[in-house]
């Protein structure tokens, strides 16, 4: 960060000094703290924590394809460099076009549920027709987890959206010629988006005990006033929805269909009182519905994990020992990682 360009990351310097080439360069009790000072400095800075960086980037230990993740499962040191809790870092698994079974069933641990194999592989199957219409789950783990609660035979909807619709309208094409100027500098009067829409709340986890709601809104814009429509009701139901606010929105055309272009819209959700951020996806040809359902994978997730019923995202990996041998061979591994940081040597003097 600064004005400078060139300067070596002291985090990646301090990680390859003590941790690959046994120097001392911070004490080994601080060695832990390296991936929370990053993502402090990079707050502090107003920038994003640098997903790639090598030992504290989100990304440095993120496994994706289905071969990867089977073997981490089995030996979490096959396919990571070191151990991450070394740099105070975790591994996880990115659900992607090329996952297998073992990264539902990370992604199912993460979330804090027990799938068996039958479950994954239905779970896949969903997953994979989802992103041949479009979608994309890498980086929206949170979508990922609402597929697999909804498959739980015991999980209730907090709410379901039965039908909506949206009138985008230019006031000034009906208005007379010398009342256009009165609208030419107030575009908020000028342009009107108005939603109107039915859904369902449940309550007491009860769909027995669902009540219907029309709600009806305007925004700056159609997916601005669907938004403001659907939270007009969650809100008051779930309070735990009022410190999650949007914090940036993404539209993506896959290909050159013209008007008929399927649009996959992501969007990111932060929790304002625990900085929790998630993300969701949506695809559809309709960039208004692709949204919607991106804001409403987002809404339903902060509504059950703000409410302490389902882990953060962020919560650290739990690894699956399924064998003796990969059992020894990671205490192995375990016990060469705490010698090198312990037993770390004084750099050799420049006179040498």
């Amino acid at each position: 960060y600064g004005e400078r360009t060139g300067n070596a990351d002291l985090n990646t310097v301090i990680g390859n000094l003590q941790i690959k080439m046994g120097y001392s360069a911070i004490h080994p009790s601080q060695l832990p703290l390296l991936t929370s000072t990053a993502v402090s400095i990079a707050s502090i800075c107003s920038q994003l924590p640098p997903s790639q960086a090598p030992f504290v980037g989100s990304s440095a230990f993120a496994h994706k394809g289905g071969l990867h993740v089977a073997a981490v499962r089995k030996m979490p040191h096959s396919y990571n460099h070191i151990e991450p809790a070394l740099v105070g870092n975790t591994m996880r698994a990115v659900i992607s076009e090329l996952s297998g079974k073992g990264n539902v069933l990370s992604q199912a641990e993460l979330a804090g549920f027990s799938l068996d194999h039958t479950e994954a592989s239905s779970l896949l199957t969903k997953i994979k027709k989802l992103e041949s219409n479009g979608y994309s789950f890498e980086g929206a783990e949170a979508s990922v987890n609402m597929i697999i609660l909804r498959s739980r035979a015991d999980y209730v909807q907090p709410f379901r959206v039965l039908e909506y619709s949206v009138v985008s309208q230019n006031r000034e094409l009906e208005m007379p010629l010398d009342m256009k100027v009165v609208f030419e500098d107030d575009p908020v009067n000028k342009y009107t988006n108005q939603a109107m829409l039915k859904l369902m709340i449940s309550a007491d986890n009860e769909y027995l005990d669902e009540e219907s709601y029309m709600l009806a809104a305007e925004g700056n814009g159609p997916v601005s006033a669907l938004t403001t429509a659907l939270r007009k009701a969650l809100d008051q139901q779930f309070p735990q929805l009022r410190s999650v606010e949007l914090q940036d929105y993404t539209v993506r055309l896959l290909d050159d269909s013209g008007s008929e272009s399927i649009t996959r819209v992501t969007v990111k959700m932060k929790n304002a009182e625990t900085g929790a951020i998630w993300k969701t996806v949506g695809a559809h040809s309709s960039i208004v519905e692709a949204s919607f359902r991106a804001i409403c994978d987002g809404l339903e997730f902060g509504i059950v994990n703000c409410s302490g019923s389902l882990q953060d995202c962020a919560v650290q990996w739990s690894t699956v020992d399924d064998g003796t041998e990969d059992s020894t061979l990671s205490k192995n591994f375990d016990s060469l990682n705490d010698k090198t940081v312990a037993d770390a040597i004084t750099p050799v003097s420049s006179n040498s």
